[in-house]
């Protein structure tokens, strides 16, 4: 019997240091995945810190941009404004120039041929009077562009 319970004895103490060394394996095992998992959540943690204040900037740069856009708008359209004013009275410089070569050629713009010598504008000038301020007109226009 005594022999039977020593071999018994030794037997479970070698299935118990055979189960602490897995345990102790485990162990490690374990504490290496946690440590690992550590790491993973301080990056989270980072990244997270990271996004959070990149989504405060994006929402700074949207009020920012939301504040400006009214200004940019009607800056735009005043500049749209002041391109359609510049082009009509470029047109419209230029068309009086045209108007005053064919005039010194000794052409007349159709509207002007088609008027009566003796016809009189609501105030009683003669078109004497208005061919007199046409021609200081033109010599005043000449004068600007040189």
């Amino acid at each position: 019997g005594l022999q039977m319970r020593t071999h018994v004895l030794r037997s479970d103490a070698a299935k118990r240091r055979s189960r602490n060394e897995g345990m102790t394996k485990e162990r490690a095992d374990t504490a290496e995945m946690i440590d690992t998992l550590e790491k993973k959540l301080q990056k989270l943690d980072k990244d997270l810190d990271f996004f959070q204040r990149f989504e405060e900037y994006i929402e700074d740069l949207s009020g920012l941009l939301a504040v400006k856009s009214e200004p940019v708008n009607v800056a735009l359209q005043t500049l749209e404004l002041m391109e359609a004013d510049f082009a009509k009275r470029r047109w419209n410089r230029r068309v009086q120039e045209l108007d005053d070569e064919l005039f010194q050629a000794g052409e007349r713009h159709p509207k002007f041929q088609q008027e009566n010598k003796d016809e009189k504008d609501e105030f009683g000038r003669s078109r004497a009077f208005h061919h007199n301020q046409a021609r200081l007109q033109r010599i005043d226009r000449r004068q600007k562009r040189r």
